[in-house]
This record gives C-alpha cells, structure tokens and sequence, in this order.
C-alpha cells in the first residue's frame, strides 16, 4: 500500500486542482466513477484486475496531463514467477488414415 502521497493522492490533487470532478474524468475516460473513486482511495481489491488498474491508472493521468510512468511503476507488478500459465489449447489427436 502507497502512502497518503500516492498514485490516488497525486491524481486526486491534481483532478481538484483543475476543478475536475469524479464525473468529468469518467465522462472523458468512459472508466466507471466507481472505479475512480476506489483508484484515488487507493482500493485495489474493488478494480478488476491489475490490467485494468493500470490502463485506468494511464488514462486518468493522461486526461490531467500528468506522466502516467512514475505512477505506473508505483503499482504492483504482476510476479511472473507465481502468475498461472494460461492452459495449452486442446488439439484432436492425430488419426492414423
């Protein structure tokens, strides 16, 4: 967990600062205001996985004008070393005609 001058604080200070509401970054990001307001709180476990985290993350700043890249880097990464391997597709056998 970041502290209080984290990836939400910052990008909450910066929407207020514009004078922005939760509504204008949705209404300009098409992300759920619900998923704004968990973002700036900095409620990971109510966003709908870390691939949307931080492509909502990329996209809230870039609305503010802000770098998306140190606040990306802030995130949690995804640990490729436990992250479960998608499974192979099922082929038929091959027949012997």
């Amino acid at each position: 967990m970041l502290t209080a001058s984290g990836i939400g604080a910052k990008l909450k200070q910066a929407r207020v600062s514009q004078g922005l509401a939760i509504d204008d970054i949705s209404r300009n990001t098409r992300i759920a205001p619900r998923f704004i307001e968990a973002i700036e709180t900095e409620d990971y476990s109510s966003l709908p996985g870390l691939i949307f985290t931080r492509s909502f993350v990329r996209q809230y700043a870039l609305i503010l004008d802000l770098d998306p890249n140190p606040l990306l880097e802030a995130l949690p990464k995804v640990d490729e070393n436990t992250a479960p391997l998608p499974k192979p597709p099922l082929l038929p056998l091959p027949t012997g005609d």
